[in-house]
């Protein structure tokens, strides 16, 4: 499975690759939106991870919830299984993940079986 984690935390990034890599999957990694985009544009990954807030930025169209957003009104990437990855634990903001289009969210710190079957499960259900 090819996924993209989209993580403005270098040590964040680097963990989630070992692991996933651990398990077989191919990882690609981006630093912001700009970037995912356009990875998922050249590389079609089957997941995205994704944090909600990057550190670097302060415009709102430059999150996480913007990039699902973006993601699920393209009819080509429709079938990308989004996962939101954040430490931001208010159920407000997780309501807002979903809205947005995450197919499900994780809070910081995260239990990785639970993480690893779960996106196994999204995927295979997204390829029906």
């Amino acid at each position: 499975m090819r996924v993209l984690v989209v993580e403005d935390h270098q040590p964040t990034i680097e963990l989630m690759d070992l692991t996933l890599t651990a398990f077989g999957h191919t990882v690609l990694s981006a630093t912001g939106i700009v970037e995912a985009l356009a990875l998922i544009s050249h590389e079609h990954p089957d997941i995205v991870l994704s944090d909600l807030i990057f550190a670097d930025s302060e415009d709102v169209d430059q999150d996480g919830y913007a990039l699902a957003r973006r993601v699920k009104a393209n009819p080509e990437w429709a079938k990308i299984v989004l996962v939101a990855i954040s430490g931001v634990t208010s159920e407000r903001a997780v309501q807002r993940a979903l809205r947005s289009g995450f197919d499900d969210v994780f809070i910081k710190p995260f239990d990785v079986e639970s993480l690893l079957g779960r996106i196994e499960d999204l995927v295979a259900v997204s390829r029906r």
